[in-house]
């Protein structure tokens, strides 16, 4: 397929011409050659260096090199629909294994000063957080068979599958160091769960200091948000225009950032031994549903490497030998903004 000149392939049509290619009886010579040929041989194509055997074997030079980017593509978008703590905290790049983030506290206020004075320096006031890079790695199984039989489909859904792994992983560490750094509590003693328990958070953060703009919440206190919005206020202005149109309906999050996970926190005793159960739920006394915090204060999500595959010179005897997806990331909860946080508890 081509659109504004550029050429799209996706990993089913992209593998489906290499293996025509490959059975081709007319080329069945000419593989003999092949296979005499190094696999670590390159050669430069549009300032690119691309492994020869796979130049010789592609009938079509504008696929050359994409190999990579094709199977990448398809296992990002497998983890896209899963992605949430990489935007729900800020993410920052690691220059090394262990990286040191500083990061601003509040201020105070501006100075008056005289007309033609001089004007004093501030000194900001910084904390900081440390992360340390933790290597992560899945390899989808694909067969020889799957290879063989080509079954292109079953191929992208277990590429797919490895994106969606890796993404879980990431929300996975990342929730956990959030709900084992949280320090401030709501605890609704099972009444006024919803927007009135968001509301108190919001208000204990602000007086702390900080000013909240994000809630990451489970399923659970999601419908309870959700049910509040359309039982409470709809059903009691079902007469009125606004309800109708939707107008003048205040928003279930307060204007606050939301974001829903369902992943369930590590199995980590630093959880465990402050509190039974700090899972993101909202069914049984001490659960947390929600947290409310200040984005830039309270947490970082670090990228020593990002995800990356295994280059591979020979597609088709490649894919069934192993693809290989790893990367290289760091999580920190910043200690001296816990205020900047408030966990709703049932």
């Amino acid at each position: 397929m081509e659109a504004n000149g550029q050429v799209d392939y996706n990993i089913r049509d992209y593998f489906k011409e290499i293996m025509s290619c490959a059975h081709d009886p007319t080329r069945l010579q000419q593989k003999r050659y092949l296979n005499a040929i190094p696999r670590n041989l390159g050669y430069e194509v549009e300032d690119k260096v691309v492994s020869v055997r796979q130049l010789l074997t592609s009938n079509d030079f504008r696929k050359i090199g994409l190999i990579e980017d094709v199977i990448l593509d398809t296992m990002m978008t497998g983890g896209e629909y899963t992605k949430v703590m990489r935007e729900a905290i800020q993410s920052v790049d690691m220059p090394s294994e262990i990286t040191r983030i500083p990061v601003r506290l509040p201020r105070g206020f501006a100075r008056e000063v005289a007309e033609l004075a001089d004007i004093p320096i501030t000194s900001g006031q910084y904390t900081s957080v440390e992360l340390n890079a933790i290597k992560i790695a899945e390899a989808p199984l694909i067969s020889s068979e799957m290879v063989e039989e080509q079954m292109w489909d079953v191929v992208a859904d277990e590429i797919a599958g490895a994106g969606e792994m890796l993404e879980n992983k990431i929300t996975q560490d990342a929730l956990t160091t959030m709900l084992r750094g949280v320090t401030q509590f709501h605890d609704t003693a099972g009444v006024n769960q919803g927007r009135l328990a968001i509301s108190k958070a919001i208000t204990d953060i602000k007086i702390a200091g900080y000013m909240p703009d994000t809630i990451l919440m489970c399923p659970e206190y999601e419908r309870i948000l959700l049910d509040e919005m359309t039982s409470g206020y709809i059903t009691a202005h079902e007469q009125s225009a606004s309800a109708l149109t939707g107008a003048n309906i205040p928003s279930p999050y307060l204007g606050l950032k939301a974001y829903v996970s369902n992943i369930p926190a590590n199995n980590d005793p630093a959880i465990s031994s402050i509190v039974t159960d700090r899972n993101l739920a909202f069914a049984n006394a001490g659960d947390i549903g929600a947290i409310l915090y200040s984005k830039y204060h309270v947490q970082r999500l670090g990228t020593r490497r990002a995800i990356e595959m295994t280059n591979y010179e020979d597609p088709l005897r490649d894919i069934a030998a192993g693809i290989v997806f790893t990367g290289r990331f760091g999580h920190g909860w910043v200690e001296s903004n816990s205020m900047a946080a408030v966990a709703i508890r049932f």
